[in-house]
């Protein structure tokens, strides 16, 4: 395996994915979520443009945590509506990353 990361809004923007990649892609990139979360911080502008994937491996590049001035249809509704930044704001940008 290739620890070679590649940004995932790169990787989607490539032929239709076998859905092995896309539960690899998203195993990798919940765990880095379940990490962050777990030392109480969260991303707060998770995108593709901001997730690098690899074979065996996720990492997130940093982001302006929950800017107003960032939105995209990754963002959470709480962040529309002027609130803080927290660990569900991250759990709706991964499912938005998903679907």
């Amino acid at each position: 395996m290739t620890s070679d990361f590649r940004l995932l809004n790169e990787v989607l923007s490539g032929n239709r994915m076998a859905v092995s990649d896309i539960v690899r892609y998203a195993l990798n990139i919940g765990s880095v979520l379940r990490r962050i979360h777990a030392e109480g911080r969260c991303h707060g502008g998770l995108t593709p443009a901001r997730i690098q994937v690899s074979e065996s491996s996720a990492r997130f590049l940093p982001g302006q945590t929950g800017a107003a001035g960032d939105l995209n249809p990754y963002t959470a509704p709480e962040i529309i509506r002027g609130a803080a930044a927290d660990a569900r704001t991250d759990i709706f940008a991964f499912g938005a990353v998903l679907y």
